[in-house]
């Protein structure tokens, strides 16, 4: 690299029948991982390509692997820099044509992102897989709420694989043994400095702690690693694909907000795939998200889908995939809903060919919340009470599902997906078989079953009034298709789709830190947030509202303590308005009217 710094690679070239390199050069294809170069999954990647044509390189990312340096994780603008260096030391080697391609998943998406935008002059395409655009508004931070039970398991395990763990062994296992019992101090959360085996690990305890105490827009969200969306008029105009998942790491929305402004801006052309799938390697690979089985066509071959890409791209081979429709979405809905032979729900779905997002052809639908329940477009009464519950910050609302990474490693805590929003084996936080819509604090609004089928395809909005006898407190919203009773499931499945957060101190997206007035009315937006599904005739379109989903979001304690100084927390009276003049309501398009 520039400044010295050497990072170590696998090159896997095209051979003869006896192994040997063939002497020719070739168009490379380029992942920067801090996972891991020799994994299996990249060893079979290489092999794949470079049987094919294709020069693989694999890098480890600085300080990870047998790369020299201190990883950075987000907050450092290195890994732009070294992977403009990286490729155009791929473009003075002798095997290599000079046309380079780019790919990778999650962080080794927004790796690819930055280097994009330093703009290296042998960077020919790019296919990234499931990775955001701005992290401080969706992913690390998350309208003010920290996505803790993701990035608390993930700074352990990228410890206990890193540098100070590799060498002392005692240092790997105090973090193993402290991350093997996440299932107790994950209830004991915000972490402390110096107080866990993380100290042993400083850079890693360093930049988990810069990430979660810094709630504000600093610095560190500014750069092209953490929001390329303030970097997208650099992206250079070559063809690009983006891969996303409706239950990916909280990554469609951004994915959208990529599409949409590189389409406009560039020549070239920009491919967009979304998908139900997982977020972890085999992205495409999977035919179930969690408890959610969609059938064998909504399966996808990652390889033979990033070849298709090169050949065209790299090659100049006809593929015919830009003759293709530039954005392919899975819709969800539409299967048996009966229990399968894997014990999943059969929610079904079929890919949808559009040219633009939100598409076209749906009418936006405003529902309105109502004081018993209800989900309708009858207006509601000017005299209606607002509802009120009481968040107790020791007992949160447990996250079952939605778009959250599975924490490798860690079982029984956060498993990304649709699940029945109930209690069952599997997750941990949860008692029972209780129904969240059960809960006190957990406020349900549903439609009457439906007439006919109804397709949901583009952004969905909940607008709130709200007031809270807190100085701070979290609204948070989750769209959920809720089946009736069937004898595979006698209770229904309340089947979740999209969710999200708003921290009233971070309302209305603001930058900085901004307490509420206890007893104020404030009116709030949660979203938007992007699904496509189709709620089959008899199903009801539900709406769950409350003030918590936790690992998924940290607690807000609702006392206005920061983050970092939480040492306990105050019982909420939290209220949501739902007369006349406070409309509270799901806004939604629609593919036909409610």
């Amino acid at each position: 690299m520039r400044d010295g710094i050497t990072l170590s690679a696998d090159v896997y070239r095209p051979a003869d029948a006896e192994g040997r390199p063939v002497d020719e050069a070739f168009a490379t294809i380029l992942e920067r991982t801090p996972y891991d170069r020799t994994r299996q999954f990249q060893h079979r990647c290489g092999q794949y390509f470079a049987s094919r044509g294709y020069n693989w390189v694999v890098v480890d990312c600085r300080g990870r692997g047998d790369s020299d340096g201190e990883f950075a994780f987000y907050n450092k603008h290195h890994e732009g820099l070294d992977g403009y260096d990286t490729v155009e030391w791929i473009a003075q080697q002798g095997w290599s044509n000079g046309k380079i391609g780019t790919t990778g998943l999650s962080f080794a998406g927004a790796n690819q992102q930055a280097m994009a935008v330093m703009r290296p002059p042998h960077l020919t395409t790019q296919f990234i897989l499931d990775c955001g655009v701005n992290y401080w508004r969706r992913t690390l931070r998350n309208n003010g709420a920290f996505a803790e039970g993701i990035f608390a398991p993930y700074v352990f395990r990228m410890a206990i694989s890193g540098k100070e763990a590799a060498a002392d062994p005692a240092v790997r296992r105090e973090l193993e043994r402290y991350l093997a019992d996440i299932h107790t101090w994950i209830r004991e959360l915000p972490l402390r400095p110096g107080a866990t085996p993380l100290a042993l690990a400083p850079s890693y305890e360093r930049w988990y702690f810069d990430i979660a105490t810094q709630g504000d827009y600093t610095e560190l969200y500014q750069t092209p690693m953490t929001n390329v969306h303030d970097w997208l008029d650099r992206y250079p105009d070559i063809p690009l694909c983006f891969a996303a998942s409706w239950y990916g790491n909280r990554h469609a929305w951004g994915n959208f907000e990529k599409f949409r402004a590189l389409s406009d801006k560039n020549s070239q052309p920009v491919k967009l795939i979304v998908g139900h799938w997982l977020h972890q390697e085999d992205f495409m690979e999977q035919r179930f998200a969690g408890n959610a089985d969609f059938g064998n066509d909504s399966y996808l071959d990652l390889n033979d889908m990033r070849l298709r890409w090169y050949d065209q791209f790299l090659k100049g081979i006809e593929t015919g995939i830009a003759d293709e429709p530039r954005l392919s979405i899975w819709t969800m809905g539409g299967g048996s809903g009966k229990r399968n032979v894997d014990g999943r729900l059969g929610h079904g779905g079929q890919w949808a060919a559009i040219d633009r997002w939100p598409p076209r052809g749906f009418e936006t639908c405003e529902l309105n919340l109502g004081a018993a329940g209800s989900l309708s477009r009858q207006a509601p009464p000017a005299d209606a009470a607002p509802l009120e519950y009481m968040f107790d910050p020791r007992d949160p609302v447990p996250t079952i599902g939605g778009g959250v990474q599975n924490p490798r490693g860690v079982t029984g805590l956060l498993q990304g997906g649709g699940f029945d929003q109930r209690g069952q084996p599997g997750f941990s936080l949860t008692a029972g078989n209780e129904s969240l819509a059960s809960r006190h604090d957990v406020l349900a609004f549903r439609t009457e079953p439906l007439a006919q089928d109804i397709d949901v395809t583009g952004d969905v909005t909940v607008i709130l009034w709200v007031r809270s006898s807190a100085v701070d407190t979290d609204f948070t919203a989750k769209l959920i298709d809720e089946y009736p009773p069937s004898n595979d499931y006698p209770l229904g499945f309340a089947l979740n789709l999209v969710d999200d957060i708003v921290r009233m101190s971070y309302r209305d997206g603001r930058l900085t830190r901004e307490l509420i007035e206890p007893g104020e009315l404030y009116r709030i937006e949660i979203g938007p947030m992007v699904i496509s599904n189709l709620f089959r005739k008899g199903h009801r379109i539900r709406l769950d509202i409350s003030s918590s989903s936790f690992p998924q979001f940290d607690v807000n304690p609702n006392t206005g303590a920061p983050f970092d100084e939480n040492r306990g927390g105050v019982v909420a009276r939290n209220a949501v308005y739902v007369d006349a003049e406070h409309r509270s309501m799901l806004r939604l398009p629609v593919s036909k009217t409610i």
